[in-house]
Formats: structure tokens, sequence, C-alpha cells
């Protein structure tokens, strides 16, 4: 590790970190070998300067406690052990529970209502009086997702498909977005006007759950949607998870949903990773294209190889094509 550490900023989303995280990033300096004094520097506004000096030095930041007490927490946590046997009723769930910190720090918990939870995403099913993991649970684990996550993209994409709106990257945004877990929140500055935009374009048939507007605007931009201001690193996490969610799409369509529509999501993927939309999509299927000249050939109503082809017998697009597309 680093013998020097700087910390830039104590403020994360509009929030000031906690004193107990900025300590355990100082910690990180020299952290795995013996050479004398390390140092750590904290760099920060004004505005949180008295915040920090006053509270480095104070023991009352370094209570350490368990997240287990939140019961979908502890869910997520509970369905691979579901999935590989250890646990296969209550009594497997306390003795699982019993090695934990949760349980060091005398926490308890309602196991009825932390098995019903998980009944009801259908990660979980009894079998003879055993609790085994559904495929839902199984794909949960293996791609570390909240099962109701993964129930949410099940049922999302079912809908989108069955109202044919897989070509409407506002509604394939939805389907994404629309979820428990797999959130973002935050502040889209002078670009709030994109939410209400993305609210706006939202198909008849969908409707927007409390909660996932921010997330649904900013897998919109992932898909070619208009600029996100400084929610953009945000929406960079989301594209970076889409690789896991992708596989987890790929599962459901085998094993449950039987949508065929594995080439749907390969091409999504593609999308997501140049920011393309449905709408310049066909025009991709040229070798040599690029954003810009999709752009442009859209914009004079081409949309498609075969349009471009008669396009190319009346029309001089050298100017607009340049070199590198091949059109057979």
């Amino acid at each position: 590790m680093a013998d020097r550490v700087i910390i830039v900023g104590a403020n994360r989303r509009g929030e000031q970190i906690p004193i107990g995280e900025l300590k355990q990033m100082c910690g990180r300096a020299g952290r795995g070998h013996e050479r004398g004094s390390c140092h750590a520097d904290i760099v920060v506004e004004e505005c949180d300067a008295e915040y920090v000096r006053d509270n480095m030095g104070s023991k009352a930041q370094l209570n350490v406690q368990s997240r287990l007490c939140d019961s979908s927490l502890l869910a997520f946590h509970l369905v691979p052990e579901i999935c590989k046997g250890n646990v296969t009723d209550i009594a497997g769930a306390e003795q699982w529970h019993s090695r934990s910190f949760h349980s060091l720090c005398g926490g308890k918990v309602k196991w009825d209502k932390v098995i019903k939870a998980l009944h009801s995403v259908d990660a979980v099913k009894l079998v003879d009086g055993k609790m085994e993991a559904t495929p839902i649970g199984e794909i949960a684990a293996a791609y570390y997702f909240h099962p109701a996550d993964v129930k949410a993209w099940k049922d999302n994409f079912s809908v989108v498909f069955d109202l044919g709106l897989e070509n409407d990257d506002v509604a394939i945004a939805w389907a994404l977005g629309s979820v428990e877990f797999n959130r973002r929140s935050g502040d889209f500055g002078n670009r709030r006007e994109v939410m209400e935009e993305c609210r706006d374009r939202l198909p008849a048939g969908l409707e927007m759950m409390t909660g996932c507007l921010v997330t649904t605007t900013l897998w919109w931009h992932v898909f070619g949607g208009p600029p996100v201001g400084k929610m953009k690193n945000q929406a960079i996490e989301l594209r970076e998870d889409l690789g896991r969610i992708h596989r987890v799409l790929i599962e459901l369509d085998k094993r449950l949903a039987k949508w065929d529509m594995m080439d749907f999501f390969d091409e999504l993927l593609f999308r997501s990773r140049r920011s393309i939309s449905a709408e310049l999509s066909d025009l991709f299927k040229i070798p040599g294209m690029t954003k810009g000249k999709a752009v442009a050939l859209h914009e004079m109503g081409i949309t498609t190889p075969d349009e471009l082809q008669r396009a190319k017998t009346t029309m001089d697009l050298d100017e607009v094509l340049g070199e590198g597309c091949e059109i057979s």
C-alpha cells in the first residue's frame, strides 16, 4: 500500500461523509507493510473544515454496526446459502446467522418475515417442507443481485415485449430502472428538465414506479438519451452494471421467460457501450459506421442499410460517409 494517502473532499452528493469513513480512508496509508510513519492528508472545502477538524480525533464515530438488521439485505445474503443447500429451513437459517457479526451484537431476526419476502419475489419454494432456490434465486445469487430486482426485470421486460415497445428506448430504460434495489439517486443540477422529459415520453401502458425516475432517466442516457449533467458518472456506473444485467436477462430468457430475445439483449449491450439510440441501431449493421455518420444519415431520413443503398443511387453521400463504410 502507499505511504501517503490524499483525500480530496469530505462531501458526497450534498452530504458530509461520515467521519468513520474518512478515518478508514486514512487508514489505508501504510496498510500491509511496516515502514514507520505514514501520512494522510485531507483536503476539504472551507465549509467542511470545522466538521473534519473537530471530529477526526473523536472516538464517538468509531462504532461499528452490522447492516444485517435490514431484513431485505439479510434476505439477499441468505439466498446463496439456500442455493448451496446450506440452509433449507428456519433452523438452518438461525445456525447460519449465529456465526454473523449481527448475531454477536445481539441482533434478532424475524425469520418469517425474511422467508416471506423471498417467497414474494419467487426466489425460493418449499419442496417436502424444505426451502429450495428457484431459478430466480439461483440467477440472483450467481450474478450478485437482489432477487427482487431479478424478478422485476423479468416482469418488466415481459410487459415491454407484450406491448411491442422493444424499440422504444424510454420503455427499455423503464424496464431496467423500475427496480427496488439497483437504483441511483442524486441531483441533475441544471439538467433537471431531462427527468420530466423522460416521464413525458414514457409510453402508454407503463407506470413510473415511485423512486425510480432518476434511475430510469439515467438508463435512457445510457441508450443515447439526453445529457444528464453532473449525474453522468452515475450513468456510467449503470452502463458498467449492464454486463451483469445482460447475463441475468439471457438466463431469464433461457430458463424462465422464453422471450427468444437473446439477440435483442446482445444488441442492447452493444448499444450501451456507444450510447446508440434504437433509431440509429440498424445503421450500425454497416461495417465502418460511426455515430457521427449515423446521426447525419438519420437527419437525412436514412435509417436502414437498404435505405442507404437506395439513397446512394440518387444522392452523393461521399461527404457524409467518408472512408470506412462498406455498403454491399
